[in-house]
């Protein structure tokens, strides 16, 4: 048996594949790595007067966020709204910069287009309504953003702010935008709601009067990338935010609840080579996975399934334990 690390796994036997009868409390869950060829990446930007800093940032390590599109085979869109809902020029309407609404893998100079996008300024409406602007750009500005938003195309909303949303309960309340959300296309994967803005407590950032709690509660029931915008650390934020939204997945949800302690992980590349993972130990920081029993998944620490793998999760159904 070959020394496991940190990224690559313990190589054991192929998997083969659990067939047990329907008494048993086994279960495996099979996912395959699959990238979606099409992708529309939708950017709400914060341009209210506290928010010069955070645009600078996101701009700036944009080229990280970038580097998971360039070369690759994926078909992508990204734009820019901004958080202003009472200025009729924006309104959910795409940022345009030189005759350019969109960027696409043939944009010229992705970065530099991007944050002549994103650099909105701060004299925008204080009244910050991300929500609203999100779904304006979906469902209401279709004559602006025509061509944009493709009807096979995974959707990725990303809103960065450090203000709460304020957006009104009309034309839509938060539940029906994230059931907007969730029935934009078939599957969980192909719609995300990423997030970068002041956690809830006792996290939330110092010197900061609201929290992006609204924001938070989309991201929980559509699922995504969520972070603090007080965090330092922009470039992880970006490249996070550039494996979620070109279709590469770290989290993977279980179809029935698990025994605790019962799950076993193995991914099998695309050579037949399988590796068995372990649970991140809180204690020592050993491990390569977490188990989250409210979202009732397992996510990677830091190793990431390459393209055509098959991530395969085993556990006993806790409710069939629970019967016997």
């Amino acid at each position: 048996m070959q020394q496991r690390n940190k990224l690559a796994g313990t190589v054991v036997p192929p998997v083969q594949a659990l067939s047990p009868p329907p008494s048993t409390p086994e279960k495996q869950d099979v996912y395959r790595q699959n990238f979606k060829p099409s992708v529309d990446i939708l950017w709400v930007v914060d341009n209210s007067q506290s928010m010069g800093e955070e645009q600078v940032l996101v701009s700036t390590n944009f080229p990280v966020f970038m580097d998971y599109f360039l070369g690759s085979n994926l078909d992508y869109h990204i734009g820019v709204v901004s958080t202003d809902m009472a200025d009729a020029s924006q309104s959910g309407k795409l940022v345009e910069k030189n005759g350019v609404r969109w960027i696409d893998p043939e944009t010229e100079y992705p970065s530099e287009m991007f944050a002549a996008m994103s650099m909105l300024g701060t004299g925008g409406s204080g009244s910050e309504e991300g929500i609203l602007a999100a779904y304006a750009a979906l469902e209401l500005q279709t004559e602006h953003n025509e061509g944009f938003f493709r009807d096979d195309s995974a959707i990725h909303l990303i809103t960065v702010s450090d203000e709460p949303d304020l957006s009104p309960d009309a034309p839509v309340t938060l539940e029906e935008f994230a059931e907007y959300l969730n029935d934009l296309r078939p599957t969980d994967e192909e719609v995300t709601y990423n997030t970068i803005v002041n956690p809830r407590a006792p996290d939330r950032c110092n010197g900061l009067i609201g929290t992006g709690t609204r924001y938070i509660t989309v991201n929980e029931i559509i699922g995504g990338v969520n972070w603090s915008v007080c965090d330092d650390n922009w470039a992880a934020i970006l490249e996070m935010l550039g494996l979620q939204t070109a279709g590469l997945k770290r989290e993977y949800f279980l179809s029935e609840l698990p025994v605790a302690g019962s799950v076993v992980v193995t991914v099998e590349d695309v050579e037949g080579v399988s590796f068995e993972f372990t649970e991140l130990d809180p204690q020592s920081g050993e491990g390569d996975w977490t188990y989250d029993n409210v979202r009732n998944s397992v996510t990677f620490t830091e190793y990431l399934p390459t393209e055509g793998a098959t991530v395969y999760i085993d556990y006993l159904i806790l409710s069939a334990m629970e019967a016997e």
